[in-house]
């Protein structure tokens, strides 16, 4: 099974890694290259644990928006930033949001990029510990592809996640843990794709019902601005 952890490297990066290599793990983290200045060094400190880097673009914008030349160069321009890092080239990819569709695709596809989606969620943006730890325990099985992040986004606004990642920090041991004691091996999504007797070369993993449920939570947040925009405007209580 295998660890994902998406909107890194950030100031928690490196205490998940260090729970990596106690448990001798290793995981995959989905870079974003904005935030790649200054943190060379955990990437870096990521690779010779053995986790391997995969790209999440370079700015956190949703790919379906943007023109093909602009998603080449979300995706060129981080995965230099990665090669010049630490010297592994990278050759998966996530959409950030997940918000994806067959022309974003066919122009990743057309860098040699490997699509990962997911088996489950942890929410652990907008999720305590205990609660982060038990939705991962939930999905623990062999072949599963655990979604957490290790980083925030720089577009992230407060009604879009947190502003710590600590949750995660601390569900990390808990989750890697339960993990070993069910004789589950902990690796990386490049690992688990070549353990499998048929490769995938398109997309792996799958959208789960929490990806699913972040669109309504959206709708919900949007729906609530609304009416509260609405109320002052007319003064409904």
């Amino acid at each position: 099974m295998a660890l994902t952890f998406d909107d890194g490297p950030s100031e928690w990066t490196e205490a998940i890694v260090e729970e990596l290599q106690r448990h001798g793990a290793r995981a995959t983290f989905f870079v974003l290259g904005c935030q790649v200045e200054g943190r060379e060094g955990v990437l870096r400190r990521a690779v010779t644990a053995g986790c391997e880097l995969a790209l999440h673009g370079y700015s956190h914008r949703r790919l379906t928006r943007l023109s093909d030349d602009e998603i080449r160069e979300e995706m060129g321009r981080t995965s230099a930033l990665i090669e010049a890092a630490t010297g592994q080239k990278p050759r998966l990819w996530r959409a950030p949001h997940f918000d994806v569709d067959e022309r974003v695709r066919a122009v990743c596809a057309a860098l040699g990029l490997t699509e990962v989606w997911l088996t489950a969620d942890t929410e652990d943006y907008v999720r305590d510990a205990d609660t982060v730890a038990a939705r991962a325990v939930a999905g623990l099985r062999s072949g599963a592809i655990i979604l957490m992040h290790d980083g925030r986004s720089p577009l992230d606004t407060p009604d879009d996640s947190q502003a710590t990642r600590s949750p995660t920090v601390a569900a990390v041991p808990r989750i890697l843990s339960e993990g070993l004691r069910r004789g589950l091996r902990i690796d990386t999504v490049g690992a688990l794709v070549e353990g499998r007797r048929e490769r995938t070369d398109s997309v792996i993993g799958f959208p789960s019902h929490s990806v699913a449920a972040r669109g309504q939570r959206l709708i919900t947040r949007l729906s609530r601005r609304f009416l509260t925009g609405f109320r002052t405007v007319t003064g409904v209580a």
